[in-house]
């Protein structure tokens, strides 16, 4: 398996480099390095045919020592990127982002953002003594501490024990590829009833864990399938050709006209879901801009060749995981290079998804 090192990463984290030849009015997912990609693949079937952007800032990872004003300053040049770029909604596929920036980004930018949360929840429903790992910087967070104390009094009888993993999801970054590296070290001794893992990365060796502690692993990456998509029910028509809605920018990146490329023939506009999905067929592309006619057309139709290659077409569901599911996606970060290199053998040759 290729895996670029860090000399290929880029020095720029934040440019715009090559924006404009990426379609707009899609779905940004943003971690801090590998760690989101489990997150993306959990929720790529919700997405449809929109475009997904995957920020991947792993050449500053991992987050989890960082202090909350430079994580904050981080993630926020990612999510200006999806402003720029005209995003429906966004994901922090990440913990510690969450933790840190979910409640004030929400504020700033225009789009629904989804984050992520441990699965405290399910696993305080169905165990007793419960060990989270997650990283410093989201165990020193209010926001996660509520979250357990709510879910003992919730769950009186769990018994939430909660560690700091310092270095596990460096660790992961780095060696999760290497076969002779050993994780344990990282992990707290013990006899739990069930472990939550409260960091995206720690999802890659969910089945590890499992195996090395002999009981559940709950993670929160279906937790974050099912709110993205009843957020991408409760904002978007089923049948919506319009142009995303105006974004407003923190003054990092200047406006960016939503534009569909000449490229494109077809755009989905149908929700993640819908039995029978619309298409979008420009008639007519006026300056590379959005225009304002359209043609709804049946994606059951057999003379349909462009609906049939797209993945929510009924025989093509079958082979979306080597199709449809990676072709979609576009890599922006100074990851970039490597979140893309592991994503592809993911959803391709499903190595590293063994969770």
């Amino acid at each position: 398996m290729f895996i670029p090192k860090i000399a290929d990463f880029s020095e720029n984290f934040s440019s715009l480099e090559g924006i404009m030849d990426i379609p707009h009015g899609g779905i940004g997912f943003f971690d801090s390095g590998l760690g989101g990609l489990t997150v993306l693949f959990a929720c790529r079937s919700v997405c449809g045919d929109l475009p997904v952007y995957y920020y991947g800032d792993n050449a500053r990872a991992p987050y989890g020592g960082l202090s909350s004003e430079i994580i904050k300053n981080y993630a926020a040049e990612a999510f200006d990127t999806f402003s720029a770029l005209g995003a429906r909604a966004a994901v922090i596929a990440c913990n510690t982002v969450t933790a840190v920036c979910a409640d004030s980004f929400r504020k700033i930018y225009p789009f629904p953002i989804v984050g992520a949360e441990p699965a405290v929840f399910p696993a305080a429903e169905r165990c007793g003594e419960i060990f989270v790992l997650a990283t410093p910087a989201t165990v020193a967070s209010l926001r996660f501490q509520r979250l357990c104390l709510r879910a003992v009094e919730k769950y009186p009888d769990a018994h939430i024990r909660v560690f700091g993993c310092e270095g596990l999801a460096g660790a992961v970054e780095k060696h999760f590829f290497s076969e002779d590296f050993d994780f344990t070290p990282f992990l707290p001794r013990g006899s739990p009833d069930g472990v939550v893992l409260g960091c995206t990365h720690y999802v890659f060796l969910k089945k590890f864990i499992k195996e090395f502690y002999d009981c559940p692993v709950f993670d929160g990456n279906e937790g974050i399938k099912h709110r993205l998509s009843t957020v991408l029910s409760e904002n978007f028509s089923r049948c919506e050709h319009s142009r995303p809605p105006e974004t407003t920018f923190r003054g990092f990146f200047p406006p960016v006209t939503t534009f569909v490329p000449e490229k494109e023939k077809n755009i989905c506009f149908g929700l993640p879901g819908s039995k029978y999905p619309f298409f979008y067929e420009p008639e007519k592309l006026s300056n590379g801009l959005f225009p304002g006619s359209s043609k709804i057309t049946d994606p059951l139709k057999e003379n349909n060749t462009a609906n049939r290659c797209s993945p929510n077409f009924p025989e093509n569901r079958e082979n979306w995981g080597k199709k449809g599911a990676f072709s979609g996606i576009f890599f922006l970060g100074s990851g970039k290079m490597v979140n893309k290199s592991v994503c592809e053998q993911m959803f391709t040759y499903k190595i590293g998804v063994d969770f």
